[in-house]
């Protein structure tokens, strides 16, 4: 059994309006999870939820990806104590048609309870992956992938995933961290729109953009060697893609 939520501000009609539109089969059963507007919380409130991942991780949180990471903690808090083995998980400006519910809900039959399936929304990704089932991958444990416009958690993984970030609020897609002791599957099946002009994350994270240090440049050359180690061992191939279409 899958649930599906929906995360939306509450003022975000209209992209509700447009999800109904898109799956007009499925909409209905949509569990709504209202959206935390990080930006309205209060500045003590605010300090004190990003205060652990700036002294543990080194990482500032903007107020944005704060409301976006307790959205979706609000959505694993509802999800556990539902008697659902999954949970679909989508942003309110994802795009997709009733097929490719269908189509996630029968691919989770390959999924086990450590499982973290995320469902496309990729303008473009190169990882190292290897096919399950016809373009269904598991991913490399050095490759990961960003977003959390479509997914899908299991029980055990989404309470790994809620006591991580009640622990440390991290980034939601962070799933370098996030999905360590986990099994990441990738299938190209949503689309998220390219418009970063209106999304608010997108415009305080390249408010912060940083060059890369020596530490970075070590974790890539690492990154390089451990991966073709892994697809001449273990059979995993390099899969990528540019530009916003499946």
């Amino acid at each position: 059994m899958i649930d599906i939520y929906l995360i939306s501000l509450k003022k975000d009609e209209k992209r509700r309006e447009n999800c109904k539109r898109q799956f007009p089969k499925y909409y209905n059963n949509f569990i709504q999870a209202e959206a935390i507007d990080g930006r309205e919380i209060g500045s003590l409130k605010y300090f004190e939820l990003i205060n652990p991942a700036f002294y543990k991780l080194n990482k500032l949180l903007s107020p944005s990806e704060v409301g976006c990471s307790l959205s979706h903690k609000k959505v694993y808090e509802l999800f556990l104590k539902s008697k659902a083995d999954y949970a679909l998980i989508l942003e309110d400006d994802i795009i997709g048609t009733d097929e490719d519910i269908e189509k996630t809900i029968n691919l989770t039959k390959f999924l086990n309870q450590n499982s973290i399936f995320i469902c496309g929304g990729q303008y473009s990704y190169s990882v190292f992956a290897k096919e399950v089932y016809n373009n269904f991958y598991i991913l490399s444990k050095y490759s990961n992938l960003t977003g959390t416009c479509s997914y899908v958690v299991a029980k055990n993984s989404a309470k790994k995933l809620l006591n991580l970030q009640t622990e440390i609020l991290d980034i939601a897609d962070n799933w370098e961290r996030l999905s360590k002791d986990l099994n990441v599957y990738f299938s190209d099946i949503f689309i998220h729109p390219l418009d970063l002009q209106t999304s608010n994350i997108q415009k305080e994270r390249e408010k912060r953009a940083f060059k890369a240090n020596k530490k970075d440049k070590i974790k890539v050359l690492k990154y390089i060697f451990q991966t073709r180690l892994e697809a001449v061992l273990k059979g995993y191939k390099k899969i990528q893609k540019i530009g916003n279409s499946k």
